[in-house]
């Protein structure tokens, strides 16, 4: 059961990494389109509301619709490691801006955890794909 077993850890534990990292964008949606609730300390995430809720809500679906996947793929978890690698981006050039205490805080929060992800998301690959082209190459 070695390679078996393995490969069956690594299933459970990207569709884990998928799932958990799909609901936290999908959280993160519904918390950002209640930031109007909160006034000004979330500025300037109150004023992209939409469509920073809007991107992740694709972004959960695309986590989400990997993770139930009778096999998560490589290419599944390659493509959610480079959208948490875009939203990790994304957070530096809003980081940039300038905001309140509050908004620093979840972006920074927002930040770790997408790059955590992202970084757990390509380790998770393995390298059957890579194998498969060195023997079909």
């Amino acid at each position: 059961m070695g390679h078996l077993g393995a490969g069956l850890r690594q299933q459970r534990w990207s569709r884990r990494v998928l799932i958990a990292d799909g609901l936290a964008c999908a959280l993160a949606a519904g918390t950002v389109l209640g930031t109007h609730r909160l006034g000004s300390a979330l500025e300037p995430i109150s004023r992209a509301r939409a469509p920073i809720a809007l991107g992740l809500s694709v972004t959960s679906a695309l986590l989400l619709s990997s993770a139930g996947r009778a096999q998560v793929r490589d290419a599944d978890l390659e493509a959610a490691a480079i959208v948490n690698f875009g939203w990790v981006a994304a957070c530096a050039m809003a980081s940039a801006r300038t905001q309140t205490p509050v908004s620093a805080a979840l972006i920074a929060a927002t930040a770790a955890f997408d790059a955590a992800a992202g970084v757990a998301q390509w380790i998770l690959r393995s390298d059957a794909d890579v194998a498969e082209c060195r023997h079909h190459g």
